[in-house]
C-alpha cells in the first residue's frame, strides 16, 4: 500500500517512502504527454523555453 508523502520543513527534501524497484518500474512506464499546443504562438514558446531549472530563457 503507498505511503503518504512527508510534508517537509522549509529546506528539506520531500521524501517519499517507495522501494527502488517501483521507482524503476513507474519510469520504466511512464511516456511524455503529448504537446497541449501543436501550432501558434504558445507552441513556439513551447518548444524554445527552457525548463525552470536551466534558466527558462527562450531561444
Amino acid at each position: 500500500m503507498p505511503k503518504e508523502p512527508t510534508q517537509p520543513n522549509i529546506g528539506e527534501l520531500l521524501q517519499l517512502d517507495v522501494p527502488a524497484g517501483e521507482i524503476a518500474r513507474r519510469r520504466a512506464l511512464w511516456k511524455q504527454p503529448e504537446p497541449r499546443y501543436r501550432r501558434g504562438v504558445l507552441a513556439k514558446y513551447a518548444a524554445l523555453a527552457r525548463p525552470a531549472n536551466e534558466g527558462a530563457v527562450t531561444g
